[in-house]
């Protein structure tokens, strides 16, 4: 959604979703990684039953760069360009679809 905040232009919720017929039942933990605009931090989520989700605001897009930790031990890092491409069409945020 667009952003009120100051030099954002938009409010990103990234989550994980599992694949076909799988789960998120054997993840532990996902940590996020957006660049230097960010401040080159590693962002990390535990919450399994919302997929992993993490908040964000940016001013263009950018890549995030998600590293998943499994209980087995086992991790894969996964990449996916973040654009805004239908962020024209949306309210911002201080709006109510009622107004």
């Amino acid at each position: 959604q667009r952003s009120n905040k100051e030099r954002q232009l938009y409010d990103i919720l990234i989550y994980v979703i599992p694949h076909k017929s799988t789960s998120l039942a054997g993840v532990t933990k996902v940590e996020y990684f957006f660049g230097h605009y960010w401040g080159n931090k590693i962002y990390p989520s535990t919450d399994r039953s919302r997929g992993f989700p993490i908040v964000t605001s940016a001013f263009g897009p950018f890549l995030c760069t998600a590293r998943v930790f499994f209980n087995d031990g086992a991790t894969v890092t996964l990449s996916r360009y973040v654009d805004f491409e239908m962020g024209a069409l949306t309210l911002p945020a201080s709006k109510s679809t009622e107004d």
